[in-house]
């Protein structure tokens, strides 16, 4: 069955409209644009991927999971930073088990591989051992040169484990 015609120009003009509004850091017409397409054609897993994206950016993250394991059930071949984030969201939900799920194709990648070593310093902190979270994670930053945005979601992570480690030894301080 045929397109109806216009209809491919008019999505990838949407598409592109989308990019170029996330480019000018302006996510609520990027967004916009995006709801727009996906009405149209539901099955566009880019645009579900950018927008889960934009949503994660926003700090809607039940939306971004929401959006991104649809764009993965689309496409299971998206990158696998998509992957990875689908995976935090999982975790920022309190579902670690479906997050163990989403990064289980990360256990056959070398160890010092950046999305390695955020999935276990991720599950390190699961399992409440922040010194060794807080050791993984910074040497995943400066392994991953692929993907800045990650590494700034990851800061903020580091920026809390830190906190709670002050916090601990304050605690402990008290007690001595």
């Amino acid at each position: 069955m045929l397109a109806e015609p216009g209809v491919d120009f008019e999505l990838d003009q949407l598409f592109v409209a989308a990019i170029e509004e996330t480019n000018r850091d302006n996510s609520s017409a990027a967004i916009a644009y995006l709801e727009k397409l996906l009405a149209m054609a539901p099955q566009h897993s880019g645009s579900r991927y950018l927008l889960g994206t934009l949503y994660a950016a926003e700090g809607h993250y039940e939306q971004a999971k929401d959006q991104l394991a649809r764009a993965i059930e689309l496409d299971p071949s998206l990158p696998e930073s998509a992957h990875y984030q689908l995976g935090l969201f999982h975790l920022i939900a309190g579902e670690w088990e479906h997050a163990r799920r989403v990064w289980k194709p990360f256990v056959h990648l070398p160890d010092d591989h950046p999305l390695a070593l955020f999935a276990k310093g991720l599950e390190q902190l699961a399992k409440k051992n922040l010194n060794a979270s807080l050791q993984t994670l910074t040497k995943a930053i400066t392994r991953n040169r692929d993907n800045p945005t990650l590494n700034l979601e990851i800061r903020k992570i580091i920026r809390t484990i830190q906190s709670l480690i002050v916090e601990n030894n304050r605690s402990a301080d008290r007690y001595v």
